[in-house]
């Protein structure tokens, strides 16, 4: 706040209905420097709570390994604009934020979040199949079945219902629907959230990770690159973009004449990589 000096003399509630209206209306008028927000409000409690790793976006299906090696056992928060606008983008980071501040937790467990949440990458079995349910998938895994219980096909761990939070596409729809009442208790984070479940419904990886990346749509970055250089050599941000947005094993570049081969990418890109750290990030 003490770098909003101007915002802050408006009264909480202006505050908040400010922010409210701009979600709500999609205007142009979002106050001053409240760029990214909900992130810089999570990473907050994150890091208070010891879940301390670099924030990170998942921008394809991370292979379950990768996701615990470089995302849980680093204690790294992440958001998924890819994974549909059920399950929305920042549920996986608001389950947390429940776990860092609920007194359930705190009462009964003399570990920390980040601790809990560190420790869940050591719970992985990737060659254990659960033969109580019809999932055709390996990867047995406590993330799956405390935060991620979205049942065959993706996981083995059946949900219990609508009501049942640890499977984010139950949670997700609960907070946009009448039965949460948001408008009326989580009102700024309902407009956020319906905002971004509006502005995700049709999101496409290539064009998001384009626009983040380099500011500026995919068509006008292939054409700069491969009007201006034709070889695999000279397209480093083509490159990038589709090894980090496939979710098969070689990712591959269109290049008018043929298709390029290339090796997979992680799907895993670092917050910093968007945006100046100074203004988006917590020191």
């Amino acid at each position: 706040m003490a770098k909003l000096i101007g915002y802050a003399k408006k009264s909480s509630e202006k505050q908040a209905q400010d922010l409210i209206d701009y979600y709500q209306k999609g205007g142009t008028q979002k106050p001053k420097n409240l760029g990214s927000l909900l992130a810089k409000a999570l990473e907050a409690t994150e890091r208070a709570y010891k879940i301390s790793g670099t924030p990170a976006t998942i921008t394809a299906n991370v292979a379950p390994q990768t996701f615990v090696d470089e995302l849980l056992k680093q204690r790294r928060p992440f958001k998924d604009p890819g994974a549909g606008v059920e399950h929305g983008e920042y549920t996986h980071r608001i389950q947390w934020f429940i776990v860092c501040t609920s007194s359930d937790y705190t009462d009964n467990c003399d570990k920390t979040p980040g601790d809990v949440y560190e420790h869940i990458g050591k719970w992985f079995f990737p060659a254990v199949i659960n033969t109580k349910t019809e999932a055709p998938v390996s990867n047995l895994s406590m993330w799956d079945a405390l935060v991620d219980r979205a049942g065959a096909p993706a996981n083995q761990f059946p949900d219990d219902g609508k009501l049942d939070f640890r499977n984010p596409n139950k949670f997700h729809p609960w907070m946009l629907g009448n039965e949460a009442q948001g408008e009326k208790n989580f009102p700024i984070l309902y407009a956020y959230l319906s905002a971004r479940a509006k502005k995700r419904k049709e999101i496409d990886p290539v064009e998001y990770l384009s626009q983040k990346l380099y500011g500026k749509s995919y068509e006008e970055l292939f054409n700069e690159e491969y009007d201006k250089n034709k070889s695999l050599a000279q397209m480093p941000r083509l490159v990038r973009i589709a090894q980090n947005t496939t979710d098969i094993a070689d990712a591959f570049i269109y290049t008018r004449e043929t298709f390029i081969t290339l090796k997979r990418g992680s799907g895993i890109t670092t917050r910093d990589q968007f945006f100046d750290k100074k203004k988006h990030r917590i020191a």
